[in-house]
């Protein structure tokens, strides 16, 4: 099996994004790197649009205001599918499930109520798909002796 990192899914799923937006005929595409290494995650991308000149930075939101604007697009659009996501999810627990970053107190307090009442990232414990339609894959949990979790 290949061995694929978030970087990679990032990378992929940036050029799905480029692809479904009519990366035909585009010459030039400007990307806020999801890699330490900016050029690396440029790399990743280019190997999936053959014939686009990608340029990969950090900050190209800040840099570039046509990257700014599609910033502000994603995360708006984020906010409204986790409060969506929220809404379905919290009546399950009885806990608010908070903004959804890992570092917000809430969030981390849904999810040690999700896992106490599930012992499963997914509602019913069943195998699930990636949103690329691949099946999840087994990934080590770590403490409390929780062993393994498919996510």
């Amino acid at each position: 099996m290949a061995r694929s990192t978030l970087n990679l899914v990032e990378a992929d799923t940036f050029a799905d994004v480029a692809r479904r937006l009519g990366v035909d005929g585009l010459q030039h595409l400007v990307v806020d790197a999801a890699d330490v290494d900016a050029e690396r995650f440029g790399d990743h991308i280019r190997a999936r649009l053959p014939g686009v000149r990608v340029l990969s930075q950090h900050k190209a939101d800040t840099n570039h205001a046509v990257v700014g604007a599609a910033s502000i697009l994603a995360k708006v659009a984020r906010d409204e599918a986790v409060a969506q996501l929220g809404r379905i999810l919290e009546r399950k627990v009885g806990v608010a499930l908070g903004s959804g970053y890992p570092g917000d107190e809430q969030t981390q307090r849904f999810l040690e109520a999700w896992w106490r009442m599930h012992k499963s990232w997914l509602e019913d414990g069943a195998p699930g798909r990636s949103p690329q339609g691949r099946p999840a894959r087994r990934l080590p949990v770590t403490g409390g002796g929780r062993g393994s979790q498919r996510l």
